[in-house]
């Protein structure tokens, strides 16, 4: 719903900027009052956060995370235990555990609480990969719950395939 006023909003500014005696930063202003909504059109990572809501298994809010790394010559498997604050799609206990590989030498690095997105195999949890982690912000979070809500039960988890 958000989305489709941010179109008419833009619609609708574009259309009396054209038909209006008001000079073109008059307008402007209105559409830049709402900050939440420039946030959500200007953040190319909102559209990411709904590419990864749609094709994971499990997106939730973690603190707490601790990551515990083995290194090779070609890539680094990282261990990660976090506590669940907020589960925003599927299920999982209140404490969480999954893997993550990367190249050798890449930091690993999360926000002090964040989302992340999650794929599940046999029953152990791993990360979905690059672009699967996301600021633990309001917008985010209302967005993941928005999407989440809106995403048939039967989509297959792409990301996870």
């Amino acid at each position: 719903m958000k989305l489709i006023l941010t179109f008419l909003v833009l619609i609708c500014s574009s259309c009396l900027q054209q038909h209006s005696k008001l000079p073109p930063s008059d307008l402007s202003v209105v559409v830049q009052e709402d900050t939440d909504l420039k946030q959500e059109i200007d953040n190319p990572q909102l559209a990411g956060l709904e590419e990864y809501v749609k094709g994971t298994t499990l997106i939730a809010v973690i603190t707490d995370i601790r990551v515990e790394t083995k290194k090779s010559e070609t890539e680094d498997e990282h261990r990660i235990s976090a506590r669940v604050t907020e589960l925003l799609k599927g299920t999982a206990d209140k404490n969480i555990k999954f893997e993550m590989v990367t190249e050798s030498e890449e930091a690993v690095l999360f926000d002090e609480t964040t989302i992340i997105c999650l794929c599940e195999k046999e029953g152990a949890w791993y990360w979905a990969g690059a672009g699967s982690v996301f600021p633990a912000e309001d917008i985010f979070i209302a967005k993941a719950k928005e999407i989440a809500l809106a995403t048939d039960k039967a989509v297959s988890p792409v990301f996870c395939e």
